[in-house]
């Protein structure tokens, strides 16, 4: 029984981290539409019925944190997974907003990268 693909929004603005997630993502279970800057995020999220975004935080034109509160405020939210390479979040910042539900620090392995999708997907990724 064949069952149905996941869309994921992948956004990061170097667009080998996109790839990369895409690759490790596109073979599996998941059809992957990336973008790579803010306004891009989020027209693919406004635009596509996603059922999860993997979103950078340091994007060239509006900051990740942006786009997630925008999403939230135009009752867009959808599950985030949070890319970063800042080591810290501050107190009461983008981990507490309610759209996120993981975070992957940069770098990342395909593995852990899987086991977040998976966590927070509910879909068992091989």
């Amino acid at each position: 029984m064949a069952t149905n693909k996941l869309r994921v929004g992948v956004v990061d603005d170097n667009r080998s981290v996109a790839e990369i997630v895409t690759e490790i993502l596109g073979t599996r279970d998941f059809v992957c539409l990336d973008a790579y800057d803010g306004r891009g995020a989020i027209d693919l999220v406004s635009s596509k019925n996603l059922d999860l975004l993997i979103l950078d935080l340091k994007l060239p034109d509006i900051d990740g944190i942006d786009v997630i509160k925008a999403l939230e405020n135009k009752g867009k939210a959808v599950p985030i997974i949070v890319i970063t390479a800042r080591a810290e979040d501050p107190s009461g910042g983008w981990a507490k907003l309610p759209s996120v539900k993981g975070v992957i620090r940069k770098p990342f392995t395909g593995a852990e990268l899987r086991r977040l999708v998976a966590e927070v997907t509910g879909r068992a990724i091989p």
